[in-house]
């Protein structure tokens, strides 16, 4: 049995059960006189959480003989962009929340090298590749932003 958070637009919170798509928390008034109480709310982590999602899916269609190999490497890479965020974000010191960003970055790049890997060995068709790259490229710019704006508070 699965137990999600539900944020109430009162302020409270509850938990409940059950089966939820993606989108598994209300978020209603949860970002507090301008800043942003939970990591789900950064849209760098919200856009990383698309493109996780989709290499996930895409994986599904590489050969079986990759399952070890190159599945499992670009999966761990696209979930650790999202789940560094998450950590970072959750750090006290400025310090530690750019170790974790930076991170983040470096996990990007992974994802972004198996993507190429991928299309040169025609797992992933050429045009899904380079979409997948120009999201990334975008989550870069947004966490290179994040990095450039902790940094600014050490």
């Amino acid at each position: 049995m699965e137990f999600f958070l539900l944020i109430f637009d009162d302020g409270g919170y509850g938990q409940t059960t059950g089966e939820f798509g993606h989108g598994i928390i209300n978020l209603n008034n949860c970002i507090k006189d301008g800043k942003v109480e939970f990591f789900w709310e950064l849209n760098v982590w919200k856009k990383a959480d698309v493109v996780v999602a989709e290499i996930y899916e895409i994986t599904k269609y590489f050969p079986v003989d990759e399952r070890f190999g190159l599945i499992s490497q670009i999966k761990r890479a696209a979930i650790s962009i999202t789940g560094n965020i998450a950590e970072g974000f959750a750090r006290y010191y400025f310090k530690d929340k750019l170790r974790f960003y930076y991170h983040s970055r470096g996990s990007l790049a992974e994802v972004q090298n198996y993507l190429i890997v991928a299309r040169k060995q025609k797992y992933v068709a050429p045009e899904k590749a380079q979409s997948l790259l120009d999201e990334l490229a975008q989550i870069q710019i947004l966490l290179n932003a994040l990095i450039s704006s902790v940094a600014a508070k050490v």
